[in-house]
């Protein structure tokens, strides 16, 4: 029901707009896809793709103060990483 009335670009709005974006789920099914969530922002907003990954990765940590620990690659944080073998 809180996404009834969404729209695709809304993160890129946000975004545009100054306010630190991030896409996250409370469902664990969503969750395992959030890297195609981020990517209605490129396909519908025109974002570019370095801004979009970032709303999943480093804008999370950020918004939970947590950025100095995760939420990029950078030796000495903790990290989790996926590699595709074609673009995501």
């Amino acid at each position: 029901m809180e996404v009834i009335d969404a729209i695709p670009q809304n993160a890129t709005i946000m975004q545009r707009v100054g306010v630190t974006t991030a896409i996250n789920s409370d469902d664990a099914e969503m969750a395992r896809r959030l890297n195609q969530e981020a990517a209605k922002s490129v396909k519908y907003g025109g974002m570019d793709e370095e801004t979009a990954l970032k709303m999943v990765t480093l804008h999370p940590a950020q918004l939970l103060h947590v950025s100095d620990r995760i939420g990029s690659i950078i030796a000495g944080k903790d990290a989790d990483v996926v590699l595709w073998s074609d673009h995501p």
